[in-house]
């Protein structure tokens, strides 16, 4: 794509034609390439492994998720960026997909939440980065989060530790 590729170019310009959001993968882009990667059209990357990658994305305006799933575990080495002062409603955290045993052993994304908050981040910022910040992110559902199309509605009984004590799925409460 930063190399001019008319295909890959003329596929986003006809995605942001159809007022769609193009979704990134900017792994290890920095500094000038990542300008012109971002200057295609695309608006999130869920490829930084750092808190420096993280914090460049959100300067140049992408919305960004953390991985905490099978594959990748990179919210550890992210937590820092708690610590900064940079505003975190186009920050994310995300599974990027899990496998069974984890969902035995772990669970979904209560896991993720759960694990934000013990890194430091308070609460109410691991529960927005689980919700609402993906929400306000874009006007559609993005690529990446179809599998959320099944409502769920979790009642908890603290912030301090997530755990469902009711689940309703697909249903009228």
């Amino acid at each position: 794509m930063v190399n001019g590729d008319r295909r890959v170019l003329d596929l986003i310009t006809e995605t942001i034609n159809w007022d769609k959001k193009v979704d990134g993968h900017s792994s290890g882009a920095r500094g000038n390439k990542l300008q012109a990667y971002i200057s295609s059209g695309v608006s999130s990357c869920h490829e930084p492994i750092s808190t420096e990658e993280v914090r460049e994305r959100l300067r140049l305006g992408l919305f960004v998720l953390i991985r905490e799933g099978e594959i990748r575990r990179d919210l550890k080495a992210i937590s820092p960026i708690k610590d900064e002062n940079i505003a975190l409603t186009r920050l994310a955290i995300s599974t990027d997909g899990l496998g069974p045993w984890q969902l035995v052993s772990d669970g979904y994304m209560e896991f993720v939440v759960q694990k934000t908050i013990n890194l430091g981040f308070s609460p109410v910022q691991a529960i927005q980065m689980a919700t609402i910040n993906v929400v306000i992110s874009s006007r559609q559902l993005p690529t990446w989060a179809a599998i959320s199309l099944i409502y769920v509605l979790l009642c908890l009984f603290s912030l301090a530790r997530l755990y469902p004590s009711f689940e309703y799925a697909n249903t009228v409460c």
